[in-house]
């Protein structure tokens, strides 16, 4: 009897454990689906008009953001794009002071308020600069600065309960669709 309840134990655990992977799929799924689902088409061919056009474009994040801007900067640079990012604050800054209008400044933020890109930010404004920000606050203040927003879903919250770090998955993807979208000659 005791192996029967320990494999009963087992079982259990397990059935635990697909229930939560479970879970953690249709998250995902319904976070990637919110998404692609929020994009405004006018807006992205528009977006995508500018990213094709202009010459140099900056990507600024901060914290878990970064790994997110330092891809867009290499999937940008294979298309044969000036892309720059970093995360040094002061080098950010210094760099939006060289954009032109013909540059982009490209901001991700899930929260959609720093002081440190709100700060970058402003820079390129003032120097006409279009400003796109990925965020999960698309009334946030960086939101507010920006010309053009894309909207990612964040469904962390419903995942965990108690503090959490905001998903990468949505702005990752959005990112994507700018990448692949721009690799498609006709649209």
């Amino acid at each position: 009897e005791q192996q029967e309840t320990a494999r009963r134990t087992r079982e259990e655990g397990q059935d635990e454990l697909r229930q939560a992977l479970l879970d953690i799929q249709a998250n995902r799924e319904e976070e990637l689906r919110a998404t692609i689902q929020a994009i405004d088409t006018r807006q992205l061919r528009q977006i995508l008009s500018l990213l094709r056009s202009c010459e140099v474009m900056e990507v600024v994040s901060e914290g878990g953001g970064l790994p997110v801007a330092f891809d867009a900067s290499i999937r940008f640079s294979h298309l044969g794009k000036r892309c720059v990012s970093s995360a040094v604050h002061e080098k950010n800054l210094a760099f939006a002071q060289t954009l032109t209008p013909k540059d982009i400044l490209i901001v991700l933020s899930a929260s959609g308020q720093s002081a440190r890109l709100e700060e970058v930010s402003a820079v390129a404004k003032g120097r006409d600069v279009p400003v796109l920000v990925i965020t999960c606050d698309s009334h946030g203040p960086l939101a507010q600065l920006a010309d053009y927003v894309m909207t990612a879903s964040n469904r962390e919250q419903r995942l965990i309960e108690g503090s959490h770090a905001a998903s990468l998955l949505s702005p990752n993807v959005l990112i994507e669709v700018l990448y692949y979208l721009l690799r498609m000659e006709n649209l």
